[in-house]
């Protein structure tokens, strides 16, 4: 799933430099994050990533691992209860 997004990101010719992050949160089970720098806190109870020097993104549930990632997007799942943009 997540290398469809940057492939769909070129075709519409959008650029994460333009656009900085975007996030959706699938039905409280799991987190598509694209746009994040730096992993920056991680357990099973909350993940903490870095956006941007000011930007962070907070995600906090139970069970939460990551599945998926590469250098710009990843994919956490597990009961996500929150998510915020700091």
């Amino acid at each position: 799933m997540w290398f469809m997004a940057d492939e769909l990101l070129d075709i519409a010719g959008i650029s994460l430099d333009n656009i900085g992050y975007r996030y959706v949160n699938l039905g409280g089970r799991a987190v598509f994050v694209m746009g994040y720098n730096e992993i920056l806190q991680f357990n099973n109870d909350w993940i903490i990533l870095g956006l941007s020097k000011k930007r962070k993104i907070h995600i906090k549930g139970v069970d939460l691992s990551i599945k998926e990632m590469d250098k710009t997007s990843l994919l956490i799942s597990g009961y996500v209860s929150v998510v915020e943009v700091s």
